[in-house]
């Protein structure tokens, strides 16, 4: 459990930096599309190199229902990550990367009555205290429009139905270690995207500097990726996502670096109380953490 911890930490620090790259593209060439599509193609690109290293000793089995699910993780992947584009273009990154932690009472909601996962009382408890922290680091004064918060829910329902489909596709490879199994996995599902992004190419404008613009995003995102897919084949996929939601005191301190370095048009300065309020909220969710490893779920 501890590496799977020590992964999920490292995904939050990894997503942190995926949702500031995107911000800059964004900013820089008002596209969220466009972004979309390049750091899909890109990241096809660096998962069919990456599943070279695993292709000896891993083994999808191709059955209808694996193929089901395969095709589920693709598809809510492509779309939640579009989603998530529309919503970083009304929304600054460390608000963002704050209100993406919503996603966990999304996730625990779909666990215990679609799927039908009995998570306990105390379990719960870190659930909520993990949605009030996401929620009070949001309270910085500004308002969030209501086109923002449309494309917010759609990613945050996407990613959740995203999680599930990673943790029953783990389930179903095969390896001779967690390792192969977790990068086969990624690899295998993120060349898929990058293949079924490539008609995309068409309706964008082709730029070589958007290429290479979305390509931090991109390295950034697939990293965080190969590192919860492998912390998903050793801990539950909602204590995973409370561990990961911890990228929103991580991108409170990114916030704080960049509005101090003036780059107040991705990252608008905040007041003392509001950076004290994030701090209380930073040690709920530390909370919750803790409450969760010690419930009957952890």
């Amino acid at each position: 459990m501890i590496f799977g911890i020590a992964s999920g930490l490292a995904t939050a620090v990894m997503q942190s930096t995926s949702y500031v790259c995107s911000r800059v593209f964004i900013h820089r060439h008002k596209s969220a599309v466009a972004l979309a599509v390049y750091s899909q193609l890109l990241m096809g690109l660096m998962a069919a190199f990456v599943f070279l290293f695993v292709a000896d000793d891993f083994h999808f089995p191709a059955t209808p229902g694996n193929l089901r699910l395969l095709a589920g993780l693709v598809l809510s992947t492509a779309a939640g990550q579009v989603c998530f584009f529309l919503a970083a273009a009304e929304i600054e990154a460390s608000r963002l990367s704050s209100l993406t932690g919503l996603k966990i009472i999304v996730l625990a909601l779909l666990c215990q009555f679609v799927r039908h996962e009995d998570l306990g009382f105390q379990a719960w408890v870190a659930v909520l205290l993990c949605t009030l922290a996401a929620l009070g680091m949001n309270f910085s004064g500004l308002r969030i429009r209501l086109k923002g918060a449309f494309w917010l829910g759609l990613t945050l329902l996407l990613y959740s139905a995203g999680d599930i489909f990673i943790k029953l596709l783990i389930g179903v490879v095969e390896g001779p270690n967690a390792v192969v199994r977790s990068i086969g996995a990624a690899a295998l599902s993120y060349a898929l995207l990058g293949l079924v992004s490539l008609p995309a190419l068409f309706f964008v404008r082709r730029s070589p500097a958007r290429c290479r613009d979305s390509l931090g995003y991109a390295c950034a995102w697939f990293g965080a990726m190969l590192l919860l897919f492998y912390s998903l084949t050793m801990v539950s996929v909602v204590f995973i996502n409370i561990i990961v939601a911890s990228r929103g005191i991580i991108s409170v301190l990114m916030g704080a670096a960049m509005a101090r370095m003036g780059h107040t048009h991705l990252e608008p300065g905040v007041s003392r109380a509001i950076w004290f309020r994030r701090l209380v909220m930073s040690v709920l969710m530390l909370l919750a953490m803790a409450l969760y490893v010690t419930s009957d779920a952890g």
